[in-house]
């Protein structure tokens, strides 16, 4: 059984953040943890709350809180951070509240409830907004594919088709000629996601069907953010132009327009975009570790 505990939570923090930054024994940061949480009298279950407590009070409170200062404990915190996922600025007010002690568990909690409920009814509201918009790029593509006519997207014949299913596809138009089949997809990317995300799950839906196509195209809204990222991509795969091509919806909405920006390739390369970016954890400590891998030039990659 745990003894009684000796120590205030946050000073016990204080004490042990910087130690778990620099551990360097054996044995892992796991075993010194359960060492301390014995010679503290807590359960270590209920220490690493309170580091985790602590972690996020330190980076909302900013530098140079003091023991006296903290006069919560640690369930207020954690109530404290749970609000602030859903309103950062609400979790920024009531910090003070916190910290004094001043506002009780239950009213946090109350507060985290309510301010949790008007996060869900936003997130329906965008979710919402975001079919909208989607259903409105493929009506608009429907109707602005066929005005182009078959010759723009590469086919002398063939008829347009407009196909509900086909394996990992959704709704998309098909330029029905047996020897050159041609899939046209509209597409808007997902938005939750980023850019360069977005562009990857969108080619590995062109790249599963490509097998049976002779031409894939991919029709974007005007001004996509994620078509140079889609560009990018293709271009390494050596796609691009060859059997996926990319439309946007013209600034007029009266037609399409072939995207071929290659000026972005150097751009995106320089800043480092393009999916590089990658975020872990360390199998020796635990820590959150964060990097980015570059492409390589000059092995073929490119």
């Amino acid at each position: 059984m745990a003894r009684k505990a000796l120590h205030h939570w946050y000073g016990l923090y204080q004490a042990l953040h910087p130690k778990i930054d620099s551990f360097e024994g054996e044995g892992g940061v796991y075993r010194f943890l359960r060492h301390e949480a014995e010679d503290s009298g807590y359960d270590e279950k209920v220490l690493k709350r309170m580091l985790k407590a602590g972690t996020f009070l330190d980076r909302l409170a900013g530098a140079g809180l003091a023991l006296d200062d903290v006069k919560c404990g640690y369930a207020h915190v954690e109530l404290l951070e749970r609000l602030h996922q859903f309103s950062p600025a609400e979790a920024q007010h009531l910090l003070t509240d916190v910290l004094s002690n001043s506002i009780t568990l239950k009213n946090l909690r109350l507060v985290v409830e309510e301010n949790a409920a008007r996060g869900g009814q936003a997130q329906l509201a965008a979710k919402s907004k975001a079919r909208s918009y989607v259903a409105q790029h493929q009506r608009a593509s429907v109707e602005l594919v066929p005005r182009m006519g078959t010759a723009f997207f590469g086919s002398p014949s063939g008829e347009f088709v407009l196909v509900k299913s086909f394996l990992s596809l959704r709704q998309f138009i098909l330029i029905n000629d047996k020897t050159s089949p041609i899939a046209i997809i509209p597409r808007v990317g997902d938005s939750s996601i980023k850019e360069w995300h977005a562009a990857e799950e969108i080619l590995k839906t062109a790249m599963a069907v490509k097998n049976r196509l002779s031409r894939v195209w991919i029709v974007l809204p005007y001004e996509s953010p994620i078509a140079a990222y889609l560009f990018a991509y293709a271009y390494r795969e050596r796609a691009i132009n060859s059997w996926l091509f990319i439309a946007t919806i013209s600034k007029d909405g009266t037609g399409l327009q072939h995207y071929d920006d290659s000026a972005t390739l150097l751009d995106l390369d320089l800043r480092g975009a393009g999916g590089g970016d990658w975020a872990g954890h360390s199998l020796a400590d635990g820590r959150m570790i964060y990097g980015d891998l570059p492409l390589l030039r000059g092995t073929g990659v490119d």
